[in-house]
């Protein structure tokens, strides 16, 4: 018969039966820390931080990431990867509220849950009983979140992140602003369309999948373009803007 062990055989802290399971119940242990940190990157969908490049930065904690320099990123993982890595850090910081509360995997507190809470606060710290039970949350999930929060606050309060958030009273005054644009080529802001998609969202604008009427600027970084979009957004008298014109010219403070 084989030994149960006692110890956690990363951190050598005493092990919790649960049933048939053991588990370790130290929230500084190696092994927790690098798949709570696999987990959140994968969540907020950091493209190019998988856990070999985790462990090329050795980071230990959340907070480590977003502090991380366009100069440390390069230095460690080369010029292009580097500099991509730090757009993709960058733009994490805008992610949409539900998304960055299911980023903590806290348990039972899921993509069901946070799309809930989403609807009814502005801040993951806001947070309180009368919150959950508004939203929803059944006592389970609603004990496990604040205890997390009570914990985890003082952590993690001051990350530099600052969430996309919809609140009820918001979407009538966010559609008037809505108007509608096409993209075209690489950007040399966004590592992928869907990237630009979810930032331009947040900012009242839609971004749709070809150039119609209905569209009011091209947006091309690829000056002199000749694709097929440029030809038909030029047919239809539609604007051909770069994303930065767009960002900081037609959009502005938004």
């Amino acid at each position: 018969m084989l030994d149960i062990p006692t110890l956690c055989p990363v951190c050598d802290s005493t092990l919790e039966r649960v049933k048939d399971q053991l588990f370790c119940r130290n929230d500084s242990c190696d092994a927790k820390t690098s798949k709570k940190l696999e987990h959140f990157v994968k969540t907020m969908k950091i493209k190019g931080l998988g856990p070999a490049t985790l462990e090329k930065l050795d980071l230990e904690s959340i907070n480590e990431l977003y502090e991380l320099s366009l100069e440390e990123l390069t230095s460690v993982l080369g010029e292009k990867i580097g500099t991509k890595l730090y757009t993709e850090i960058t733009t994490s910081k805008t992610a949409p509220l539900a998304i960055f509360i299911q980023a903590f995997g806290i348990p039972l507190i899921g993509n069901s849950a946070t799309t809930k809470l989403a609807k009814h606060t502005d801040s993951l710290w806001k947070i309180n009983e009368e919150v959950c039970t508004t939203a929803g949350l059944g006592n389970v999930a609603t004990n496990n979140l604040l205890q997390w929060i009570t914990r985890n606050e003082i952590n993690y309060s001051d990350l530099p992140i600052t969430p996309t958030v919809i609140l009820e009273e918001d979407k009538v005054a966010k559609s008037e602003k809505l108007f509608k644009v096409a993209v075209t080529g690489k950007l040399n802001d966004f590592t992928s369309r869907n990237k630009a998609k979810d930032f331009l969202a947040t900012k009242g604008v839609e971004v749709m999948g070809s150039v119609t009427k209905n569209v009011k600027y091209l947006v091309c970084d690829q000056v002199g373009s000749s694709s097929s979009s440029s030809t038909k957004a030029t047919a239809l008298n539609i604007p051909i803007i770069t994303m930065n014109d767009l960002l900081n010219n037609i959009i502005g403070d938004k």
